[in-house]
């Protein structure tokens, strides 16, 4: 059995990186969707674009310095290659308007995760945003990039 808090969460998110034998590396944002807690599909934006939706909800200060502990604090032993940790932005309380807080550590991947991939797949340079999904058609996964 496992209980947990229940969360008024307004967006799901993440920070990914590379754990090498210089230490960790911050690879960017991971701005994702989720279904019933499955995932759906992420943002395909520059860093740029995705820390300007997050600071709508809290401070970019806030998220540097969560990127900031990872970096210098997380011991992952021996394990070398990607991860992510997952975060989401709460309403404190319950309540609507400037309330928001950060959930830094819903959890951690020791793997590559969706928002490697969109990471990989987003423009660099432009601030046209596209969401990618993942959608199940005929039995098979596909992956599906639309302009928003």
């Amino acid at each position: 059995v496992m209980a947990e808090p229940y969360y008024y969460k307004i967006k799901d998110f993440g920070m990914e990186f590379e754990s090498t034998d210089n230490g960790i590396r911050y690879l960017g944002l991971s701005l994702f969707h989720t279904t019933n807690g499955a995932y759906t599909g992420n943002i395909l934006a520059t860093e740029y674009v995705k820390r300007e939706l997050l600071s709508r909800y809290v401070s970019i200060d806030l998220i540097d310095c969560v990127n900031e502990k990872i970096c210098n604090t997380i011991q992952l032993g021996n394990y070398r290659g990607p991860f992510g940790g997952d975060m989401m932005i709460v309403m404190k309380s319950g309540e609507r308007g400037e309330n928001c807080l950060l959930h830094p550590c819903v959890e951690i991947n020791l793997r590559r995760t969706m928002g490697h991939v969109a990471l990989n797949i987003s423009p660099r340079i432009d601030d046209i945003i596209k969401v990618m999904r993942i959608e199940m058609i005929n039995s098979n996964y596909k992956l599906k990039i639309k302009q928003v």
